[in-house]
């Protein structure tokens, strides 16, 4: 009886001495009250009657750090440690004002951006909203080009800069038209701009190029036989460098008797071939250059073509027509009237380099001067 009364005297010591070890070390804790002292009591004795206390202690003192040092950094380590802390709602407001803050001050494009990223349903979203739009605008206006504008339209298809956008488009859009002064570009232009701010003059500039054309198409044709076919077309760089591109088949309508002196050889040698081809060329150059109204910088091109029944690398069948580029050939205007008084045929089939000549591959026939 004795011995047992001394074992639980024994275990009433060891128990009170446990409690007031735990008491003394959290005592210690508090007097101390740190983050490191309440995360070592809680490792010596993660399970006592103090152990949801500590916890809360070691929460509030990292909320006072983050408060104190006040800045985003701060408040998202407590979020991400404590993400349902009562502090929440305060440290994320806290960092919604801070990053607003900061995205003011940099004031740039991917400050604001970056802000509505990351707070889509902040408060401040419409003002954030509003500063990208007009710093998009001004990005739009400084590189002025008609994708840049097209861009900001896709991003802000309500923008209040619209209707801006819209008219520095069309404005791009027809100078590119001016530059470019052809029929197709001037149509599509048109197609798209029917009733803009520059389809009155679009339809002038049309005009105006569909009747040059037409002088073009009737001078050429003045020099060449009833049946050659002619298409005239404008692939200019206008106002620097415009360009007629004449595409005539010039051996139409050809007989074995042609007399004139400028062409000389064989009719059955590639010499009477490009000789023929050059004169005829030459006649079409100067008939263009003295009755259509031409910028001096105008560059006249001659493309001459024919279907012809020849061997080309032994691709073509012998005896089947094929359409050829016999020769390609251009020649500035201004080049022609700086002295009629030396332009006769001989002169001017000399001026050009042929850019494209492939008579040299076509093995004549007698029966190719047959028509």
């Amino acid at each position: 009886m004795k011995s047992q009364r001394s074992v639980f005297a024994l275990c009433l010591t060891l128990v009170f001495l446990g409690c007031a070890t735990t008491g003394t070390f959290w005592w210690r804790a508090t007097r101390a009250n740190t983050v490191d002292a309440y995360r070592d009591f809680l490792q010596k004795y993660p399970d006592s009657r103090y152990t949801v206390e500590a916890r809360h202690r070691i929460e509030e003192l990292d909320w006072q750090a983050a408060r104190s040092l006040n800045s985003v950094d701060a408040y998202e380590r407590f979020v991400m440690n404590y993400p349902e802390s009562p502090h929440r709602p305060k440290a994320d407001s806290l960092i919604e004002e801070l990053d607003w803050k900061q995205a003011q001050a940099g004031k740039g494009l991917d400050a604001y951006q970056g802000f509505v990223r990351k707070h889509p349903s902040s408060r401040y979203r419409s003002l954030a909203e509003t500063r990208i739009e007009e710093l998009e605008w001004q990005q739009a206006t400084a590189e002025n080009r008609i994708e840049a504008y097209q861009t900001f339209l896709t991003h802000h298809p309500e923008s209040r800069f619209g209707d801006q956008a819209r008219a520095r488009i069309e404005e791009l859009e027809y100078d590119r038209v001016r530059v470019t002064n052809t029929i197709e570009t001037y149509e599509d232009f048109l197609v798209t701009h029917k009733d803009g701010g520059h389809s009155d003059a679009a339809r002038s500039g049309l005009q105006k190029l569909r009747d040059q054309i037409r002088v073009v198409e009737a001078a050429t044709r003045e020099v060449l036989s009833a049946e050659a076919r002619v298409e005239v077309t404008t692939v200019s760089q206008f106002p620097r460098k415009p360009q007629v591109l004449i595409s005539a088949h010039l051996l139409e309508g050809h007989s074995p008797d042609e007399n004139s002196p400028y062409v000389r050889g064989d009719y059955t040698t590639n010499e009477k071939l490009a000789r023929l081809v050059r004169l005829r060329s030459a006649r079409i150059i100067r008939s263009v250059a003295s009755r259509a109204n031409l910028p001096d910088a105008s560059i006249l091109t001659v493309k001459a073509c024919h279907g012809v029944r020849q061997h080309i690398n032994s691709w073509a069948t012998p005896g089947t027509d094929v359409a050829m580029t016999l020769y390609r050939v251009a020649i500035p205007l201004d080049t022609l009237r700086a002295n009629w008084s030396d332009n006769d045929l001989e002169s001017i089939m000399k001026l050009w380099v042929v850019d494209e000549d492939i008579t040299q591959q076509v093995r004549i026939s007698t029966e190719f001067f047959r028509y």
